[in-house]
């Protein structure tokens, strides 16, 4: 059973969820390092991922901030980059990328 400072640090905390895919193909792609990065002091936590079997990967846990949310694995992806202002308790669904280059 969890504590109860345990289920209010989870009311707190924000989720980022999206997919890889090869542009061309549209395969998820597995073993792909996705990163998100404070890029304030307004307290935000780095995270990252690496996406599963189907391309799918989670970032859990991150504080109230402001964010960019990238792919840290080489090669060119689409979009480069996103801008994420979390709040809290966010979910945010479908920040996917596609893979256009291999590098």
């Amino acid at each position: 059973m969890a504590s109860t400072h345990n289920a209010a640090a989870n009311l707190v905390a924000a989720t980022v969820t999206g997919k890889v895919t090869d542009v061309v193909t549209g395969a998820g792609l597995e073993g792909i390092e996705v990163h998100a990065s404070p890029t304030d002091d307004s307290g935000g936590t780095e995270g990252h991922a690496t996406t599963g079997r189907n391309g799918n990967y989670q970032i859990t846990n991150l504080n109230t901030g402001k964010y960019e949310l990238h792919v840290s694995t080489a090669g060119k992806f689409e979009p480069p980059h996103y801008m994420l202002n979390l709040t809290q308790s966010d979910n945010l669904m479908g920040r996917n990328f596609k893979r256009i280059e291999v590098g």
